[in-house]
């Protein structure tokens, strides 16, 4: 009898143990939840009153846009932010890729750290903005952009210094 106590006394606390440790949580929040930060204008993205900000190009189907959806609203959440916009690129069925891929600059090479170079204090317009994909930030101030971080990690990062 004292060994089966002590036997259901051991399973109960193996199972309060496991029951105690922490999964990782799948995201709970969604991008409608902050849609007071999303516009649905991509010629907005040059136009905002704020001094410096920066534009999130998200696709709700990226892998990597996934990957750091809890940064990015982490991020929306906090008080005190340089401001920050989402826009939903929203993917077409066509092989070309993107709905709004013909408002940008066409790209002219495959080297995407010198066209982001080429960008940096001179595109005022989306027309004079190359996109690479989604996740990517890119920062404007005062109506120029001023960086460009293209990919999960580099987007990640940058929400610590933003």
């Amino acid at each position: 009898m004292i060994l089966n106590k002590k036997v259901i006394s051991l399973a109960l606390c193996g199972v309060a143990l496991l029951s105690s440790c922490k999964n990782e949580t799948e995201e709970t929040r969604t991008y409608s939840d902050y849609a007071i930060y999303k516009f649905d204008n991509l010629y907005e993205m040059y136009s905002k009153n704020d001094t410096k900000y920066g534009v999130y190009f998200y696709f709700e189907e990226c892998k990597y846009c996934k990957g750091i959806m809890s940064d990015i609203f982490n991020y929306l959440d906090k008080e005190e932010k340089t401001p920050f916009y989402l826009f939903d690129i929203k993917r077409k069925s066509t092989p070309e890729g993107t709905a709004y891929r013909d408002s940008f600059k066409d790209k002219v090479s495959d080297d995407r750290n010198a066209m982001i170079e080429e960008m940096k204090n001179t595109s005022s317009s989306v027309q004079d903005t190359y996109f690479f994909g989604t996740p990517s930030l890119y920062i404007i101030e005062n109506g120029i952009l001023v960086d460009c971080l293209v990919g999960d990690d580099e987007v990640k990062n940058s929400l610590k210094t933003l």
